[in-house]
């Protein structure tokens, strides 16, 4: 994205300026130093408005970016969990999607760790680059190689199906395509709640993902889980086998008095 030197030095004086158009730019421009870009051209705005902070925070997906950040304002610590991202920046949005969960407010919208819900997350990963193909096929599909002539058509399908499954759940999110690239954008009355710590991409552990945010400080057993999560025997027992196989599970006890309990 290409700016003119007199918008980049005029710093949001003079003429009225969108913050998010900006940091696309920062984002784009920046090599290998994000904060540099902000320091310069709106370093104050992002020093005095906190919510502009944590939504350049939060909009990177890159550590690094956020360490530099973090250190040349560490009065902004501590890091919140979750951080709200609303169409015009501020608290207005009347609902709002969790990513890490695919629900809104108390609604199941997304099927956890579904493709819907997996491609939301990649594109909920970073706010202000979109993703092109190759990338989301990548996140999405990561033992499978990239084929030219019919990975673009699966990507899109995907898309759709994304789409058509938030129009069915009345989620006004936007998904825009410009120039081969991918973005996601919340809508005027929905939020988008984002993590932050990155989420997995594997549907087993985003299932585990969404169950540790119930059973996080307590043990429990395999009937609990079914109980807590409405969970056939099968898939708490697949649920389990993974989280003790990727450890995210830890156990005590054998036989009847097996336990378990997830690792911090």
């Amino acid at each position: 994205m290409e700016r003119s030197s007199r918008e980049v030095r005029s710093g949001g004086r003079g003429e009225k300026q969108d913050n998010s158009c900006n940091l696309v730019w920062f984002r784009e421009s920046a090599e290998g130093n994000l904060l540099q870009q902000l320091v310069a051209c709106r370093g104050r705005e992002v020093r005095d408005e906190p919510r502009l902070f944590w939504q350049v925070y939060f909009g990177t997906p890159y550590l690094h970016y956020r360490e530099n950040m973090l250190t040349r304002y560490p009065g902004r610590r501590p890091v919140p969990e979750r951080f709200r991202w609303t169409a015009d920046g501020k608290k207005s949005a009347s609902s709002e999607l969790q990513v890490s969960s695919g629900r809104l407010d108390s609604r199941q919208v997304l099927k956890t760790g579904g493709l819907p819900h997996r491609l939301l997350i990649a594109l909920c990963s970073d706010f202000y680059r979109p993703k092109r193909v190759t990338e989301i096929h990548g996140l999405l599909y990561e033992n499978r190689y990239f084929n030219p002539d019919s990975s673009p058509l699966v990507v899109r399908q995907a898309i759709k199906r994304l789409r058509q499954e938030l129009i069915a759940a009345s989620v006004p999110l936007e998904i825009s395509l410009a120039d081969g690239a991918y973005r996601a954008h919340p809508g005027k009355t929905c939020a988008l709640l984002v993590e932050d710590r990155p989420l997995p991409m594997v549907n087993k552990s985003l299932e585990l993902d969404a169950l540790r945010q119930g059973l996080a400080e307590t043990e429990f057993t395999t009937k609990q889980l079914m109980s807590a999560a409405n969970l056939s025997l099968s898939t708490a027992t697949r649920l389990i086998r993974h989280g003790l196989e990727s450890g995210a599970i830890s156990k005590t006890g054998n036989g009847p008095r097996t336990c378990y309990r997830f690792r911090k």
